[in-house]
């Protein structure tokens, strides 16, 4: 009798150690956002005695499956896209949203338990290079590159079709993503309703 391949779930994040949040801390760059309540440079000053609070609100979101209202508005600031625009022209402007760091840091720790489970389980497409470490455009050029001389080695004719989404991420649908995580990652759980969380109410 053959037995089907047990599909891997993730159900939720597991507690994020105080070493861990550390090395998040200070690996992250040290700009800051308005709403901080300190700059990042001296919260990082005072990783010592901030570590074990920053690691409690981190744990609390991952393993209760809840991403704070209050992490989730952002500062939108707007940035010339290229120096010698026009800055009368609003069309010239590039929209940042800025978070507070504690969100960015919840933010990373959860990415980085999501990412070791995809790889472990190889859930990632195998051309992707996109947000996988060790992965950039520049390979993403390479695999495409090293494909078209294949082709021509080959005597094939080759077209290459590209694609660049305006505002990509804005215009995803939520309920559709959330079903796909699901469905075909085996993100289920608590850590299903984190990314629920963390989708609502963005203001």
């Amino acid at each position: 009798m053959i037995q089907a391949a047990v599909r891997p779930t993730f159900a939720k994040f597991h507690p994020v150690t105080e070493a861990a949040v550390r090395k998040l801390v200070l690996d992250s760059p040290s700009s800051s956002c308005d709403q901080d309540p300190i700059p990042t440079w001296l919260l990082k000053k005072c990783i010592n005695e901030l570590t074990p609070v920053l690691t409690r609100i981190v744990n609390l979101s991952l393993l209760e499956g809840h991403f704070p209202d209050s992490f989730k508005h952002a500062q939108v600031d707007p940035l010339i896209k290229k120096s010698g625009l026009d800055p009368e022209v609003l069309a010239n402007y590039r929209p940042i949203a800025k978070l507070k760091f504690v969100s960015k840091l919840i933010e990373r720790a959860g990415v980085n338990q999501i990412n070791a489970y995809l790889e472990k389980n190889r859930l990632y497409g195998k051309t992707q290079s996109a947000y996988r470490k060790h992965h950039s455009v520049e390979t993403a050029m390479i695999r495409i590159y090293n494909d078209l001389l294949l082709a021509a080695d080959r005597g094939q004719e080759t077209v290459l079709v590209m694609l660049d989404y305006s505002s990509a991420f804005d215009i995803i649908d939520h309920d559709t993503m959330l079903q796909r995580l699901s469905s075909g990652y085996g993100i289920v759980g608590t850590a299903l309703d984190w990314f629920r969380s963390y989708f609502n109410n963005r203001t």
